[in-house]
């Protein structure tokens, strides 16, 4: 029990302060990166849109967003004020990918796009 407890009383606190401590860049802006292909698989493209944020000159950490829907339904597109560009605004950038559907490619090919998608994000982020 203890070391349950133990593991709560640190991880818990740490990824409450990443999600809304301390920001990365305070600029309060970002520029938003849309539909950039990456690849093109049977017809469909693959497409991730990156948020970096403005005036940034020193790296950036980069969060990756993979939207939900049980590899069945949903689309990479974030609402106005969701906490992902919050995110953005406060200097950390942006991923969010798509990728195949389960009525469009049978699994496990989600995982491989989303595998594909973390690499180009980290890659575009570091050289747009």
């Amino acid at each position: 029990m203890k070391k349950k407890f133990f593991v709560f009383k640190i991880l818990f606190p740490a990824t409450f302060t990443f999600l809304f401590g301390l920001p990365a860049y305070s600029q309060n802006t970002f520029t938003s990166h849309l539909n950039i292909e990456y690849a093109n698989i049977d017809g469909f493209s693959l497409r991730p849109d990156i948020y970096t944020p403005d005036g940034q000159t020193a790296p950036t950490p980069l969060i990756i967003w993979i939207h939900g829907g049980g590899w069945q339904d949903g689309n990479r597109s974030l609402a106005p004020n969701g906490v992902q560009l919050r995110q953005a605004r406060r200097g950390y950038a942006v991923a969010s990918l798509s990728y195949r559907l389960s009525g469009r490619a049978k699994f496990p090919a989600q995982i491989h796009d989303e595998k594909n998608g973390h690499s180009l994000a980290s890659f575009k982020c570091h050289n747009l």
